[in-house]
Parts: C-alpha cells; sequence; structure tokens
C-alpha cells in the first residue's frame, strides 16, 4: 500500500520532515520543563497529529492506481474494418486516433493509458511512444508485394548479383523484371496465382561504383505497376595470394586453381608427384619455389589450401611455422575434406565432425541446383563459425585461431558442378568459402547498417568500428553526426542521421576521410509491402516482449485533503481550549 503513495511537492519532504520534527520537540520541551501541565501525553499526541496533518497538507499526497479510462484506438494503414467495428462494440468511450510516422501519436492532454493498435502498425522510431502504456497490437492482413527481400549491398567486380525474395498474393500474368542502372532489362520471372511465391533474379557485376539497379512490376499488358530501387555498392575484385598444397594431383585441385587464376588471384600450386618429387604450377605470379612452410614464404599468402594427407605429414619447424603464420599473421587456412580428414578427428581438434544421412546441399541462392557432400556434418561448438548450413547441420566453417581462422567442409567433387554446367554455383560456392577464410585486412574504419537504404526525412542508423580515440562522423553536407560508444565494445560506435533528400548520401571520419560510407536514401513510398511486413513483425516482438509487458499505466490521483485539515483544526483546537478549561 504504502509503495503506491507518494506527493505531488515530493521536493519537499526533507525540510517538511525536518521542520515537523523540531517543533514537535520544541512543543515537548515546552510542556515538560516548562508549562509542566497535565496531560502531557495526550497534549503530545495531539501535537503530533496536527502538525502530521499540517504537513500533509502541504506536501499534497497521491495515490498510484492503475488508470483504464482513457483508452485509445490508433488506427494504421492496412488496419481491418472489422476488427475497428468489433472493438468500438466491445469497448466504449474509444479515442480513435490515425497515425502519421514521425508525429506524435498520444497527447499528453489526452492522458491515455492503454491503446489498441490496428493494421501493418507503429514505425520502430515511434515505439519509444508506447512506453509504460498498456498497449495491444491486433496486426492487420499481410500486404499484397513483395514482403522478404535478401540480396548483398555490398559486392565487387565479377561476382554475381542475385536478389532474393517472397511475393505475396502474385498475380497469375504479372511479372518482376530486375533493370540495370540504365534501366535495361537483365532478368525477369513470371507470377502465378498463389498464396505467396519465391522469387531469385541475377546479374552479374561488371563495373566498379555506386549503382541504382531497380525491381519492376509490370502486368501482362506491359504497364508498370511498381518501380522499387535496388541499391549496390560494387568495389574492385580483391586479389588474393592463394597457396595450394597437395600429397596428390587431383581433379578438385586442378578446376580449383583454374577458377582462381580466371578470377585473376595470385596462385602457387604445389603437388607431390612422387617421394621428394614436387609439381610445381604459377598463375598470375612469378615463380617462388615453396620447397618448406618457412615463415619468409608463408608470409607472401593470404590463404592456405591443403588436402588432409598433406596437412598430417607435416611435422617440426613447418608446423610451428604455419600455426604461427596463421595466429599471429591472419593466415586462413582451408582443409580440403576427404575420408582421412573425417576418419582423423583427434590429427584436426579444430573440428568434430559426425554422420549424417544426407548426401547433398542446395545454396539459397540456387535451390534446384544439388551440391554433392559426404555423409557427415560439422558439430557446432565453441569458436566455430559456420558458413554453409543446411537443416541437418553445419556443411562448411572455420574455427578462429586468433588472427587467422582454419576450415575446411563437407563437400565432394565440387568439380562435378562444372562439368554438369553449373559453373555459376561452383564460383559462388567457393567464392563464399574463399572469402570467409583469408586473411584479413585490418581497416581504420568500418562501416555497417543493418538497413539495406535509408529513407528521405525518416532516421537512418549506422554502426562505426574503429580503433581511432573519439571519432568524428559528418555527413556530405560537412554536417557533424553525433555517436555513442558501445558499452561493452569501446571500438564501436553507433549514429542515426536524417537524409533531407533522395539519392547517394556519403558519411565519413574527419581523422580519415580516404574511407567512407555510401548509402542511397529513397522516398518513403518505395518497398512499401516490404516495410508494412517488417513493421508488423517489429510491433509483434516489442508489444509482445516483457520489456513492454502490457502493464496498465499509473497515474497520480490526489488523496482529498478534507479530512487533514479536520484533524489539524480539532487537535489545534484542543490544545487552544484546554489551558483555558484547566483554569
Amino acid at each position: 500500500m504504502m509503495n503506491n503513495i507518494t506527493f505531488l511537492n515530493i521536493d519537499w519532504l526533507l525540510p517538511v520532515i525536518f521542520s515537523a520534527i523540531l517543533i514537535w520537540l520544541i512543543f515537548i520541551w515546552k510542556e515538560w520543563y516548562v508549562s509542566k501541565s497535565k496531560r502531557f501525553l495526550l497534549k503530545s499526541f495531539l501535537a503530533f497529529l496536527s502538525i502530521g496533518s499540517l504537513a500533509l497538507i502541504a506536501l499534497k499526497p497521491v495515490r498510484l492506481v492503475e488508470a483504464e479510462k482513457n483508452k485509445a484506438l490508433i488506427l494504421t494503414p492496412g488496419y481491418n474494418e472489422e476488427q475497428l467495428d468489433s472493438l468500438q462494440k466491445e469497448t466504449r468511450n474509444l479515442k480513435i486516433l490515425r497515425y502519421e510516422p514521425g508525429e506524435p501519436v498520444l497527447e499528453e492532454e489526452d492522458k491515455i493509458t492503454s491503446a489498441f493498435i490496428l493494421g501493418h502498425g507503429i514505425s520502430s522510431f515511434d515505439l519509444w511512444q508506447f512506453d509504460g502504456i498498456s498497449s495491444s497490437f491486433l496486426p492487420g492482413d499481410r500486404p499484397d508485394g513483395v514482403i522478404k527481400l535478401r540480396y548483398k549491398e555490398k559486392n565487387s567486380i565479377g561476382k554475381s548479383f542475385i536478389i532474393q525474395g517472397k511475393y505475396n498474393n502474385p498475380k497469375n500474368g504479372n511479372q518482376l523484371v530486375l533493370k540495370g542502372p540504365g534501366g535495361s532489362k537483365l532478368d525477369s520471372i513470371s507470377l502465378k496465382d498463389a498464396k505467396n511465391q519465391s522469387f531469385s533474379l541475377k546479374t552479374s557485376l561488371k563495373a566498379k561504383g555506386n549503382f541504382l539497379y531497380s525491381l519492376v512490376e509490370k502486368d501482362s499488358l506491359g504497364n508498370v505497376l511498381s518501380l522499387n530501387p535496388v541499391p549496390v555498392r560494387v568495389a574492385d575484385r580483391q586479389i588474393l595470394k592463394i597457396l595450394i598444397l597437395n600429397a596428390f594431383p587431383t581433379f578438385e585441385t586442378k578446376y580449383l586453381k583454374n577458377f582462381l587464376a580466371e578470377s585473376g588471384h595470385k596462385v602457387v600450386v604445389r603437388s607431390q608427384l612422387t617421394r621428394g618429387r614436387f609439381k610445381f604450377e604459377y598463375f598470375n605470379t612469378e615463380r617462388l619455389p615453396v620447397n618448406s612452410l618457412s615463415e619468409e614464404i608463408l608470409a607472401n599468402f593470404d590463404l592456405l589450401v591443403i588436402d588432409a594427407n598433406q596437412l598430417k605429414n607435416i611435422g617440426g619447424t613447418n608446423y610451428d611455422n604455419l600455426h604461427k603464420a596463421i595466429r599471429e599473421q591472419g593466415l586462413g587456412v582451408f582443409i580440403q575434406p576427404d575420408l582421412s580428414l573425417f576418419n582423423a578427428s583427434r590429427e584436426f581438434p579444430e573440428f568434430d565432425f559426425t554422420t549424417n544421412n544426407n548426401s547433398e546441399f542446395r545454396l539459397k541462392e540456387w535451390p534446384n541446383v544439388p551440391v554433392k557432400t559426404y555423409s557427415f556434418i560439422i558439430q557446432d561448438r565453441f569458436r566455430f563459425q559456420p558458413i554453409h548450413e543446411s537443416e541437418s547441420g553445419i556443411l562448411s566453417g572455420y574455427t578462429k585461431l586468433q588472427n587467422g581462422r582454419m576450415g575446411t567442409s563437407v563437400f565432394k567433387n565440387t568439380y562435378q558442378l562444372i562439368l554438369d554446367g553449373n559453373t555459376a554455383v561452383y564460383q559462388a560456392l567457393w567464392s563464399q568459402l574463399i572469402e570467409k577464410l583469408a586473411k584479413k585486412k585490418n581497416p581504420v574504419i568500418e562501416w555497417n547498417s543493418d538497413s539495406f537504404m535509408a529513407y528521405a526525412n525518416e532516421p537512418f542508423s549506422f554502426k562505426v568500428r574503429t580503433t581511432i580515440q573519439d571519432p568524428e562522423i559528418i555527413d556530405n553536407q560537412q554536417n557533424e553526426i553525433p555517436i555513442k560508444s558501445n558499452i561493452d565494445i569501446p571500438t564501436l560506435w553507433e549514429g542515426t542521421t536524417f537524409s533531407r533528400e533522395k539519392g547517394w548520401q556519403f558519411l565519413t571520419a574527419t581523422q580519415d576521410t580516404t574511407s567512407g560510407f555510401y548509402y542511397y536514401a529513397g522516398d518513403k513510398k518505395d518497398w512499401s509491402s516490404l516495410r508494412a511486413q517488417e513493421t508488423m513483425q517489429q510491433n509483434l516482438r516489442y508489444f509482445n516482449s516483457d520489456l513492454n509487458s502490457n502493464q496498465l499505466q499509473k497515474v497520480q490521483e490526489p488523496i482529498n485533503l478534507f479530512w487533514f485539515y479536520i484533524i489539524f483544526l480539532c487537535s489545534i483546537g484542543f490544545l487552544w481550549l484546554e489551558p483555558k478549561m484547566s483554569n
């Protein structure tokens, strides 16, 4: 009960208590030592009541009560009319409000204590307005259109650009078309009558820069129904130095070295022919005989591709040099899988394999192309990072060893993909493995955002990872963007900016202007279906979370001061009359 009592003039609490106690003690001293009157205990008690009542009148006590009176109905785009009618019939005195992103939803004078949110929900940057308010979210129907989208917004020359997603309630005969920056048609897919339809569109990236592709929906007559921007940042191809060591020549290495060489990487291949005899091959690089794994030789490479038998035969100084290069120089190692790897897990403590009945895997980008695998999966464990996963388990991944990485996979005879005409799948599979395992450069600043694009006049959040002390971030208008550091990770900073106009925007640090972050700001009408679906998911998580437990807001209800006045008047009246009555 006392936990729900507070005071309007809480700032006066200590002075009032101190003054009341002082006055009461003076009264007791006067009655005991000076007046030496009768009824000492009674008069002391009445003095306590009168002084206490006066103190409470000054402090103005209030009760904290759960308020249920002021309820609001928040209408957002996509709300269901039947839900609205039902709530209006069941709940009286509902105040209906229409939500506009970025505008105040609940005015202070409304004193709203509980709310129903109908439709697609409240934008993430406005959810704070519902903190402490009992809220129920009643989602509307899924919007028609693209409700899921996945693509890699930062890419490099030569790689395939793949955009995938899910379209809700497609109309038969309509088309989704991927268009290039110049408006040329690159790929398309026909939509069919269904509850929802997955799609995948592809093209190749041939030049570096910031490009604006677009995903266009057309009807059967070719009329444009919607056009949404797809911003892509394309960087130069990263040229890696790769060393391949094999205990004997294999078809897997033959096709792998050709792919790496055609991609522009500098490749050195050493294959053992007989005991003490090796065959060396060089692609895009000068001759560099690798007779041993010395520190100087390993320092020249970003990635080592080695089969299990060859790795098991490395011992002594070569073994020490290899692990030193991994841990200190950041060298990446990929162990080509075979049965000897799976059957000798004690010799490779970085991995733990278990048998599995599945013998194929499909990349998300190519769901119709099977990739053969051994009947094993890799067990997940501490410090192990998966690269490829299926419903059965992990198929490829790596263990981080200080600065470097050691990885492997359970893929079997991947060159068969090329023989079957699936070269693009082969290239994507190996590109993903190499990109994750190769030696990493340590840039001064790394930029990242959870959103693939921004929207004009809406907040856009980004993250900066840097060793610079107190970095200062500015935009392309030279405006400084405030950022805050992460409590747990001192090198991680987070910030939010607002783009006033559409187009490519740029952020950079004043301490290092050589590296920056480009992002695209679109119109708030872009990707309306996708944003509506994401907003519904965010609202379901927010309003159903423990953090926002939908408890009723407590309001202050003043306690009637009438009885305090009565107690004060009665007590002070008796104290005034008592001496006269005694005389």
